[in-house]
């Protein structure tokens, strides 16, 4: 309360009463020292314990319109300098016994807006006389205030590295986090999951094929699996599910596009070798074919439309309606036109033992520190000096290794795909 009035007067200009706070023990003509609790810090350690960290408006007054967070701020340099000033100031080593990564973290933020404040409030003479601040020395004050704050900002980030070292990595974060990946991936699943929708797809996850393997093999922070701080693990999940997603309809569909006959034609053609109700369409940079006035966006057709995240409606040719896909690849002003009754096959198998897999995926996430013989590969790859092995090796300790495995095979027996320029063949 004491500290919230002392901000409160800071906004009044009413220094003399601050100044008769600071002094209460012994104030000016006193024969002696008074003696018992003191109402406000005694020293820099305490200021700091009171800081309000995690509710900003702690310790502040209420007033329309006012920011009390700036006159707080105002109030907490000019006592803390007032305490370096005093006769009996002594430094410290240590600022705060939490380790709490929440409370560091926050402490850390605050302490930084506390710095970009000092210059602006001691710069003002007049109220540093009022408050017997000692202007003789206040450059020293100045970079005294500046290597507290550095000190208490550099004990906070060394708390929080030993608690990403030293913490486990924690199994609810890893299961979100493989849920995510699992919702992504449902959700972005393309080029795969059309050959699911015209029974090109086969699952046979009894079968492990370790030769099959396509995935992600990579470092990711320790701070996502084990840190307060970090929030939305899913989403992290979901991140990785669009990379191999992504990946994955690049991988099938170059193999598409090698075995696909380039030609210079239009659809009538085409119908003499693909039945005109086979005939499927894979758009990819293609702006125009969504002003055809025969294209028919999947919203106008509810009913009928198909459920699949690449779906873009139907191009009407002849009345029968051909589905089209889009899938984003560097291939301006084409179309791959497919027989929807002649497509690749999909095999899936199971990347490793079926009592690892989630779902039709091995998903693994290491903790570094755990696997001393991976870093040591790492660091002699890198062919670092002996100076930057110590530093790199704290480094991947502070990481883990992610790994996500599918397995699956894709064939082309009797497939019909043809790579058409998009003025010919509309």
């Amino acid at each position: 309360m004491i500290h919230g009035l002392s901000v409160y007067l800071i906004y009044l200009e009413k220094y003399k009463h601050i100044k008769d706070l600071w002094t209460f023990k012994q104030p000016d003509g006193a024969s002696a020292n008074w003696i018992g609790h003191s109402i406000i810090p005694e020293n820099i350690v305490e200021l700091i314990k009171i800081f309000p960290i995690n509710r900003r408006r702690e310790n502040c007054f209420q007033d329309e319109h006012v920011d009390c967070v700036k006159y707080r701020l105002q109030y907490e340099v000019l006592y803390m300098a007032y305490l370096i000033t005093r006769d009996d100031y002594r430094p410290t080593t240590s600022y705060t016994l939490s380790t709490d990564e929440v409370y560091l973290s926050s402490l850390k933020y605050y302490m930084e807006q506390f710095k970009r404040t000092i210059d602006d409030v001691l710069d003002n003479s007049k109220v540093c006389r009022k408050l017997n601040i000692d202007r003789k020395n206040i450059i020293e004050t100045k970079e005294q205030l500046y290597s507290i704050v550095e000190d208490v900002i550099l004990e906070c980030e060394n708390k929080i590295e030993i608690n990403i070292l030293s913490n486990e990595l924690e199994e609810h974060r890893m299961e979100a986090f493989k849920k995510g990946f699992i919702d992504g991936y449902r959700k972005a699943e393309g080029i795969k999951r059309l050959f699911k929708l015209y029974n090109f797809y086969v699952e046979d996850l009894k079968n492990v094929k370790k030769d099959r393997r396509f995935g992600i093999n990579q470092l990711a922070p320790k701070s996502v699996f084990n840190s307060k701080q970090v929030m939305g693990v899913d989403m992290f999940g979901n991140d990785y599910a669009r990379n191999m997603v992504n990946g994955l309809k690049k991988t099938i569909l170059d193999d598409m596009l090698d075995r696909s006959e380039e030609v210079n034609t239009t659809l009538s053609s085409l119908t003499k070798k693909i039945k005109l109700e086979n005939i499927l369409l894979i758009v990819f940079r293609n702006k125009e074919l969504f002003r055809n006035p025969n294209f028919e966006g999947a919203w106008r057709d509810k009913e009928h439309s198909i459920e699949h995240p690449s779906f873009e409606g139907w191009y009407i040719y002849e009345k029968i309606k051909l589905p089209v896909f889009r899938f984003n690849l560097d291939l301006k002003d084409k179309f791959l036109v497919l027989d929807k009754s002649k497509l690749p096959h999909i095999s899936q198998y199971a990347p490793a033992d079926i009592n690892t897999l989630t779902e039709e995926f091995y998903i693994s996430i290491t903790d570094m520190k755990d696997d001393p013989n991976l870093i040591e590969t790492i660091i002699n790859r890198e062919n670092l000096v002996d100076e930057q092995r110590e530093s790199r090796k704290l480094e991947l300790k502070k990481q883990v290794k992610i790994e996500i495995y599918e397995s699956f095979e894709v064939t082309f027996d009797n497939y019909v795909g043809y790579l058409v320029e998009g003025k010919n063949l509309l």
